[in-house]
């Protein structure tokens, strides 16, 4: 009876051992499908979402829509790179309400990004709102700080391990809080925010940066902020061009605009061609095949710049209805995420306004 009995013992443990070893099985081929499944799903709606990226390069801004979309129904998740990329398309189309409503979304998903605070203090500033959009920069910056070496550091045990905190991000946010304390009036915090840009080894922005500083320099009320001479004195001027010529120039274009503050080129025609000959940074897309109009684009966001740092210089030597015709040719550029776009629109706004006070 008893050999029975232990018998009957071994089977059930073996047939026990046979189904648990089954069961796991069954649950890993589980696990793995399912595993494979979603990759290959993220997969295919990464394709959609370069593809997108590539459509609003060439400005194919509806197509590029499009595939976000799909990317997001693909991926059956939202995904804050997705809800970004799809707010810079439509604050390109003009269409703030729904880039507002993406960036806000994106936030929701991802918040400890710089990139998605300065595209949400953009949008303030293209809205008029420059406390707005100077709280918003403040707000994402205190854990970014420079090191010795001109590089930013990250206090990742606070940011949730998310890496992506590069020190051009970084430059980019301190540059427009910069400017949008310029388009304040509070001249002291602009030049602080505008000089720190300038300290990193990240120098796409370093350009912009020092000719901004100028406008502060020479310009303290800010761009067209009154009539007659707003720079507070010859000295003053001579300053800011001396320190401005004194800066490294990235390219001929940077080169160019120094001129122009500087006062060594003002012949409009030849800073327009110069403007038309500035090569399109291009990543994914070939030059050779860009459509005519993302050609025009880039000419009429240079042509914008050589506008608003010409109507600078008039206002700075106090040729001031000169300076306000150059804005209005700045703005009629039409390139609404550009800095210089949004200062001059800022400006005539306060123009406008300033004329009805005083009918």
């Amino acid at each position: 009876m008893g050999i029975l009995i232990r018998h009957s013992l071994d089977r059930f443990i073996v047939w026990g051992i046979v189904v648990v070893f089954s069961g796991s099985l069954l649950l890993l081929g589980t696990a793995f499908c399912t595993g494979f499944v979603a990759s290959r799903k993220g997969y295919i709606a990464n394709g959609y979402y370069f593809d997108a990226r590539k459509k609003m390069e060439r400005h194919e801004f509806d197509a590029a829509i499009r595939d976000i979309e799909k990317a997001m129904i693909t991926a059956e998740k939202p995904s804050s790179r997705y809800l970004y990329t799809r707010s810079r398309i439509h604050t390109l189309m003009g269409n703030l309400p729904a880039a507002i409503a993406d960036i806000e979304a994106a936030r929701a998903v991802r918040y400890h990004i710089v990139e998605y605070y300065y595209q949400r203090a953009l949008l303030h500033l293209m809205e008029g709102k420059t406390a707005e959009a100077i709280t918003e920069l403040t707000s994402g910056m205190p854990l970014y700080e420079l090191n010795e070496s001109g590089d930013v550091y990250v206090d990742f045990r606070v940011t949730s391990g998310y890496s992506n905190t590069l020190t051009q991000d970084y430059v980019e946010a301190m540059y427009l809080r910069g400017v949008a304390h310029y388009m304040k009036g509070n001249t002291d915090a602009a030049l602080t925010d505008l000089t720190r840009s300038t300290e990193t080894r990240a120098k796409q922005l370093h350009g912009a940066a020092n000719r901004m500083i100028w406008c502060v320099k020479a310009l303290p009320g800010g761009i067209g902020a009154g009539s007659g001479r707003v720079t507070g004195s010859d000295l003053d001027l001579a300053r800011a061009n001396e320190e401005l010529s004194a800066t490294v120039r990235q390219n001929s274009w940077d080169a160019t605009l120094c001129d122009v503050l500087t006062g060594k080129l003002s012949d409009e025609e030849k800073l327009l061609r110069a403007a038309s000959e500035v090569p399109a940074p291009l990543s994914n897309a070939d030059a050779a095949t860009m459509p005519a109009r993302v050609s025009q684009a880039w000419v009429n966001a240079k042509r914008c710049e050589a506008y608003f740092y010409s109507a600078a210089r008039q206002f700075a030597v106090g040729n001031t209805a000169a300076g306000w015709v150059l804005l209005r040719k700045c703005v009629d550029s039409r390139t609404a995420m550009s800095v210089e776009y949004i200062v001059a629109t800022a400006a005539l706004a306060r123009q406008n306004v300033s004329i009805r006070a005083q009918n």
